[in-house]
């Protein structure tokens, strides 16, 4: 060791080493102290360079050189750096710091070395005005100055880093603005051959990718970090990464893109992007505020896959081409018809429907595939769900269910049906506008195969079992295939028609809409529909989830309960109680509250009964009726008795005897039992009764009392009897009437009550008791002078027994002289 120090050579080298380290020391000390001294000409001599230089008013406001802190590099930092165009005299680059190392040596190399080059807080603003004025010229050298004439020194700049500066790219011209605000970014630089190979880590927030600001902006004010292995070819003017992990709002993403500059003809981009896991508002906040309120018509409560495409030109104008695919796996779909839960499907967006049509909200589709979802119990599958035209949403769908009834109640929004039991197949189509005022009725149409079903209507309080058939419905029209159904004791076969129903969405289409029904049945027992008369009622109104389901089914609801619904039945046979019938026939109309009875017509007690009316329920759960009955030669027995003899006890079924006919008009009320309300009957009633027979009347038995003591009244046999009774709030007012009987001749006349005012006159002429009895009484007329009578009177007792006793002095006639005829 010693002896290599001893030989002369290595003693000659250290020296001058020495004495060049003494020299470049010294040298840097005497620049630093000479820059010290002279900062203010050093600046000033700069500033008047760089103008000449570049396009554009320059300024540094302070220089600070520091050749030691990371010697053998020199550290040169300048303060207030801003580069200011000449027309708006608006700030190109406001940097509070920019700093540069560079190697001591490279100075003297004809390519200078920068090793690092550091922003420190500002705003670069590149822009260009409508007018196509462009403040990029700012960084281009100035023609005919001495850097541009002579050969110019490379400078090679290895890493750049930011930190809390905003650029911005702003396009007035091709209405494009991109923003970025670099928290904290590091790029360091490499160049193989036409490559340069840039790795960079950075920490920013995107306040904006406006490819068109018509259409808004993507990333708006979402944090972004990542670390990027980016490639840009100079000789092709292409920058692109391969997939890369980066975090978008706090979310990984994977990214993968290629950007093409050039003239607006030619540059181009594409960037693919790939994320799993992410919730669909978050995904949506990364879109334009345009895509994102399009996107809002639906929503989804749990995480999805997605993978998304955007390319495109960066010319002016150009809105890219988007295209997104979700997968959806068990989650839960909020749209403005329904809430769907358990839903699996592939969901697919485009901004490009038809290729070289504009990009935009009429071009635009959100498409479900492979579509499975369960709607309350009833799981819903079809093979696409397509919406269309974002600017004028139009939803297109056929979904298949199978699944219990009961699984439809509540679902469908009806307050007027509940689903109750049994098993359905649904089969949805829909083709039409939807959004928060499109009416969904107007383009819905399906079927529903109802087995063994039980459905209850509300607003009567009926129950139809063992329901079972089709029901097919259209926006126009509803009908049913093979429908049957029991009610009670009842069983029926049901052809259900109605039409116009389009016109439910008008003010006035409840009036224009109509339902008409044939129903047939073997049995019918009016018993189990006394419910009919119930008063109107729903159920509560549907869920806020439903609501808007609700709206269109509320249509329904209206048209079962105020539109026309024409009920056409027939029966073999009819009962009520003590009333039976066969070959029933007639038709029902119900208009809101009121009813319309037309051409009801039974076989009655050997004979016919036809009947007409009107029915309108009142608010007080009673029921206002009129009548138009005809009666065509009936057993009066059995009429009476199927009629609880009318109301009345003076004469019942068990007194009567023969054929009768009849015709009334009256006016009545009913209670919600169907009923009749007490002294509310009024009308008119013509009738005829042939091969009349009082059978043990009593009244009649107890004129025995004063006259005819020797003749059987049990059973009496009279002519025809044909005459009219009025009937005033359930009083029965008797014309003159005659009946001429097999035992006797009397008049009747008067006022029959169930309200206690009964008060009947009976004159019984004095030859009944010298003449024969006769076999086949005839009438003589009310009117024929019957000479001397005994004159009679029937009044209720205290008790409200009906008392006949002698009227001597015709007091009846005298009460009564002045009443009306």
């Amino acid at each position: 060791m010693k002896e290599w120090i001893r030989h002369k050579a290595v003693r000659i080298s250290a020296m001058v080493l020495l004495a060049l380290i003494a020299l470049v020391t010294i040298a840097i000390v005497i620049a630093q102290i000479y820059i010290s001294s002279h900062k203010s000409e050093l600046l000033q001599n700069i500033n008047q360079q760089l103008s000449k230089t570049l396009k554009g008013d320059v300024h540094i406001q302070d220089l600070e050189v520091n050749a030691w802190a990371h010697f053998p590099q020199i550290n040169v930092s300048l303060q207030k750096v801003t580069i200011t165009d000449s027309q708006y005299h608006r700030p190109l680059a406001n940097i509070q710091e920019v700093s540069t190392r560079i190697p001591v040596l490279s100075v003297l190399r004809k390519n200078v070395l920068v090793r690092y080059v550091r922003l420190y807080k500002g705003k670069v603003h590149l822009f260009t005005d409508s007018s196509g004025y462009t403040n990029t010229y700012l960084l281009s050298v100035k023609p005919g100055t001495s850097s541009a004439k002579t050969e110019k020194k490379q400078i090679i700049i290895r890493e750049i880093e930011l930190e809390e500066v905003d650029a911005i790219a702003e396009n007035l011209q091709k209405h494009k603005r991109f923003e970025v605000y670099f928290k904290k970014l590091d790029a360091r630089i490499r160049k193989k051959d036409s490559l340069v190979l840039l790795d960079v880590r950075e920490n920013v927030v995107v306040k904006g990718l406006g490819f068109n600001l018509e259409k808004g902006s993507y990333l708006a004010d979402k944090p972004l970090s990542g670390r990027w292995k980016m490639t840009y070819n100079v000789a092709q003017k292409t920058l692109s990464f391969p997939q890369t992990d980066v975090k978008i709002d706090g979310h990984p993403f994977m990214l993968k893109g290629e950007f093409v500059f050039g003239d607006s003809s030619s540059a181009r981009f594409a960037l693919d992007i790939n994320t799993r896991k992410i919730a669909y508002q978050k995904a949506a906040s990364l879109l334009t505020q345009h895509i994102q309120q399009k996107l809002g018509i639906v929503g989804l409560d749990r995480p999805l896959h997605l993978t998304a495409r955007l390319e495109g030109s960066l010319g002016p104008r150009q809105t890219p081409h988007v295209q997104v695919r979700a997968e959806i796996k068990d989650n839960i779909l909020v749209t403005p018809l329904a809430r769907f839960e358990s839903c699996d499907f592939l969901a697919y967006f485009t901004n490009e429907v038809v290729a070289g049509l504009p990009r935009n909200d009429e071009n635009s589709r959100i498409m479900l595939t492979s579509f499975s979802a369960a709607w309350g119990g009833a799981l819903f599958k079809g093979q696409q769900v397509v919406l269309d035209n974002l600017k004028q949403p139009r939803l297109a769908f056929d979904v298949n269910s199978q699944c219990a009834l009961s699984a439809l109640d509540n679902k469908i929004g009806l307050q007027t049906l509940r689903f109750l039991q049994g098993t359905a197949e649904v089969n949805l189509r829909y083709n039409g506008p939807i959004g928060i005022n499109a009416d969904i009725t107007r383009y819905l149409s399906g079927n529903l195969f109802i087995n063994d079903g039980t459905v209850h209507y509300e607003p009567r309080d009926l129950t139809f079992s063992q329901c079972k058939g089709q029901l097919e419905f259209s926006p126009d029209e509803i009908h049913t295939t093979g429908m049957e159904c029991s009610v009670g004791r009842n069983h029926f076969r049901v052809k259900l028609e109605g039409n116009n129903l389009s016109t439910l969405y008008e003010d006035a289409g409840i009036q224009k809409a109509s339902l008409y029904c044939e129903v047939g049945t073997g049995y019918l027992n009016l018993a189990d529909f006394r419910s009919l008369f119930n008063s109107g009622k729903r159920r509560k109104a549907p869920t806020r989830n439903i609501r808007k389901l609700a709206q269109a089914a509320s249509r329904f609801d209206d048209l079962l309960e105020k539109g026309e619904f024409r009920l056409k039945i027939a029966a073999d046979t009819i009962e009520l109680n003590h009333f039976s019938a066969t070959q029933l026939t007639g038709e029902v109309v119900f208009n809101s509250n009121d009813w319309q009875i037309r051409n009801v017509s039974v076989q009655h007690g050997g004979g016919s009964l036809q009947l007409r009316g009107n029915l309108q329920q009142l608010a007080n759960n009673t029921h206002k009726a009129s009548t138009d009955i005809t009666l065509t030669n009936v057993d009066v027995r059995k009429t009476f008795y199927a009629f609880d003899n009318f109301g009345q006890h003076g004469i019942t079924s068990a007194n009567l005897r023969g054929r009768l006919s009849a015709h009334a008009n009256l006016r009545l009320m009913l209670n919600n039992r169907g009923d009749i309300v007490g002294n509310t009957m009024n009308g008119l009633v013509f009738f005829s009764l042939k091969d009349g027979e009082l059978v043990k009347f009593e009244p009649l038995e107890n004129i025995k009392n004063f006259i005819f003591r020797d003749k059987d009244l049990s059973h009496v046999q009279f002519a025809e009897l044909k005459d009219s009774l009025i009937i005033k709030d359930s009083e029965i007012k008797i014309k003159r009437m005659e009946i001429h009987s097999s035992i006797m001749t009397l008049y009747v006349e008067g006022l029959y009550s169930l309200r206690g005012n009964t008060d009947i006159s009976i004159q019984i002429p004095l030859h009944n008791f010298v003449s024969a009895q006769e076999k086949n009484p005839r009438n003589k007329g009310a009117n024929a002078k019957m000479g001397a009578s005994i004159h009679l009177r029937a009044r209720p007792d205290l008790k409200g027994n009906i008392k006949i006793g002698l009227d001597l002095f015709k007091k009846y006639r005298k009460a009564h002289k002045n009443d009306p005829p």
